[in-house]
């Protein structure tokens, strides 16, 4: 039976934003929540396991994403431009201005 998680990378991802993400936008009870996770290097995963690293596939930044029934899933960017950019897309799809920035 799936759980809440599509794979180790999405549940090591989800473990690292409980810290804070670089920016964060959305409700669970709304349109979904997002977290923005830039420059996570392989070395950070390294704690999570070999797979999780393998599962990187060379991305080192993350736009996390949880639903209203709590499944959590990612979309993965290679360059930092890339993933801030797919971030004022779904800012604009769900009608937030670029999400908070985290102090």
């Amino acid at each position: 039976m799936p759980g809440k998680f599509p794979n180790d990378l999405a549940e090591a991802l989800y473990q690292i934003s409980l810290d804070g993400p670089d920016e964060e936008m959305g409700s669970v009870d709304e349109m979904g929540w997002y977290g923005l996770l830039l420059g996570i290097t392989p070395e950070e995963m390294g704690e999570f396991g070999q797979d999780v690293v393998d599962e990187m596939e060379g991305a080192q930044n993350f736009i996390l994403s949880e639903d209203s029934y709590g499944f959590v899933d990612y979309e993965a960017f290679e360059s930092e431009a890339d993933a801030k950019a797919r971030w004022e897309e779904i800012a604009f799809d769900i009608g937030e201005p670029g999400g908070e920035e985290e102090e």
